[in-house]
């Protein structure tokens, strides 16, 4: 996925999450079945998926279904998957046109760690490139599954991103978070950390959407 071309061009916050992951030997042999199978609330590829809004093939033996990954992810290493069933395929859909993405890790040694935080970011602009048609925000490693931000998202829809509102976001996504206290990082860092890429997120990804620069 790291090395594909159309992942790169058409996915990028999807691919940007494939090469901060792990070292260049894991990434030969790791699979995206298994990042999300592992169902790991730190899980990179995780947080971009859900702000790709892609969903999974399950097999049982019962049947199938599609599952929305949003929903499939129900507690550190949970999943709707279970025990006994399949993921048999991914299904990501393409961004809408003008769309621009970037997954952002904060981790102690960057690629080579878990990360402490992952946030991924995706923005739509209006055909003026004057306001936010659409912003999608996922969290990772700050709640019991990688969620996505609706307030944040909610708060920044149909209105131009301004420095104030990418600010009032960004403590807003913190917020969303309910991070926990381990051998890694305490919750009250971790939230500083949502707020701070949350907000570099959005002004990189606004930036590469429109060609201009938060003000």
């Amino acid at each position: 996925m790291e090395t594909n071309k159309l992942v790169r061009e058409r996915l990028p916050v999807l691919w940007e999450s494939c090469h901060q992951f792990a070292s260049l030997q894991i990434r030969n042999t790791a699979t995206i079945g298994g990042n999300i199978c592992r169902a790991s609330p730190s899980g990179e590829t995780l947080a971009p998926l859900l702000v790709l809004e892609a969903k999974g093939k399950l097999a049982f033996s019962e049947g199938e279904k599609i599952e929305p990954f949003a929903s499939f992810f129900q507690g550190p290493g949970k999943s709707s998957i279970g025990s006994k069933g399949l993921l048999t395929e991914i299904e990501v859909p393409y961004p809408a046109q003008g769309s621009r993405g970037v997954y952002l890790k904060h981790a102690v040694r960057g690629a080579m760690d878990i990360a402490m935080v992952g946030v991924a970011v995706l923005v739509t602009p209006d055909a003026a490139k004057s306001n936010l048609q659409d912003a999608r925000i996922g969290l990772g490693a700050v709640a019991p599954t990688p969620i996505r931000a609706t307030k944040t998202e909610a708060m920044l829809r149909g209105k131009p991103l301004t420095a104030t509102l990418v600010k009032e976001a960004a403590a807003t996504a913190a917020s969303e978070s309910s991070p926990i206290d381990d051998q890694r990082s305490s919750g009250e860092y971790r939230r500083w950390i949502v707020e701070a890429l949350t907000r570099r997120g959005l002004e990189q990804s606004w930036k590469a959407a429109t060609g201009k620069e938060v003000v």
